[in-house]
């Protein structure tokens, strides 16, 4: 399935689904590499998104005509993930690691659902 201009308002969420498993996510800013998340997901919320889900996963509150996006971990593996804010000009690419063992689920403001499976990636960009 192809995904594309897709406007959000508050959130997008990558979760592990019904999984017991823990996610794993490569995360790129730019193009360049940052980290993998491994735990039960990640929330990138707006400034008009960081009071809802973004901050009961402990991200912060953002005013809204701030221009940037918020990276909030949900129950990361390590200690080292914390929660980011970022300006909103960089191009967030998250991609699904090979590793055979689950999926991750993407949900657009809690809406639109759709499963990333392995090798897949996708962007988010401020419009």
């Amino acid at each position: 399935m192809r995904i594309k201009d897709f406007h959000i308002i508050n959130e997008v969420v990558i979760d592990r689904g019904t999984s017991p498993l823990s996610l794993q996510l490569e995360i790129y800013f730019d193009g360049n590499y940052m980290t993998t998340l491994i735990g039960d997901g990640l929330i990138i919320s707006t400034p008009n998104g960081s009071t809802a889900y973004n901050l009961s996963a402990g991200g912060s509150i953002v005013q809204s005509n701030c221009k940037c996006m918020c990276l909030t971990p949900i129950a990361p593996h390590s200690l080292s993930f914390r929660p980011l804010i970022i300006p909103d000009g960089t191009v967030v690419t998250l991609k699904k690691p090979l590793d055979n063992k689950n999926n991750a689920w993407v949900s657009l403001d809690g809406a639109t659902r759709f499963k990333l499976k392995d090798n897949e990636e996708f962007e988010i960009k401020v419009s």
